[in-house]
């Protein structure tokens, strides 16, 4: 399985992590780790996750996006999973969870994704 992971920090507290490939049980603890890491950073204010690399995703992959949604909101920070695609998106929609791991406003989707275009 290949997976990879970008993290990019832009002004103002804000990271976009963007992995790249499958997330499934072999590749989540990667993912799980730099989720916490970000969100546990006192520097980070908002963290976007850009889905739009991710090729599978599994239920372990939904698990620790919900997670990290839960982590967020126990240090008070912004997060959001962006673009998910195809398959991806698809198990989000049917797991019930993709509304629920948007961005928090729609102002804030739209302000966070054009900081990091």
């Amino acid at each position: 399985m290949l997976f990879s992971l970008t993290r990019d920090s832009y002004r103002d507290g804000q990271e976009v992590l963007c992995p790249i490939g499958e997330v499934d049980l072999t590749t989540v603890g990667h993912l799980c780790g730099v989720l916490i890491a970000s969100l546990s950073d006192p520097a980070v204010s908002s963290l976007l996750v850009d889905m739009s690399c991710v090729t599978f995703l599994d239920c372990a992959g939904i698990g620790a996006l919900v997670e990290a949604r839960k982590t967020a909101e126990r240090h008070h920070k912004r997060y959001g999973v962006i673009h998910p695609r195809g398959l991806p998106r698809r198990v989000l929609e049917l797991s019930g969870v993709l509304s629920y791991l948007s961005p928090a406003t729609p102002h804030h989707d739209r302000g966070l994704q054009a900081a990091f275009a």
